[in-house]
């Protein structure tokens, strides 16, 4: 078998999709490993009281996935958080 690597940051679970297109690529000899992120999960109280995004710990579970350094694909929303989040800056992010 033959393993293959995705990341998919976005507001919207892909988790259905993902698991119809493992379940497809298993009966042609590929394992489909996937990790999705939703940066709405990462909330954070900000001085004035106000909630924001936390970065600092998306961009740290980002690059703790453990087959980071492996991904195949990588999959981001482009407008991820209004004013605050891009999907490139997320790819940029890994390190």
């Amino acid at each position: 078998m033959d393993n293959r690597y995705i990341v998919v940051v976005d507001e919207q679970s892909q988790k259905d999709r993902l698991d119809r297109i493992a379940t497809n690529l298993r009966k042609e000899g590929v394992i489909l490993h996937y990790r999705e992120l939703n940066p709405n999960n990462y909330p954070k109280r900000l001085d004035n009281g106000d909630i924001g995004f936390d970065e600092e710990k998306f961009i740290e579970d980002l690059n703790n996935i453990p087959f980071i350094n492996q991904v195949d694909v990588f999959a981001s929303d482009y407008n991820l958080i209004d004013n605050t989040l891009k999907g490139i800056h997320v790819i940029t992010s890994v390190s």
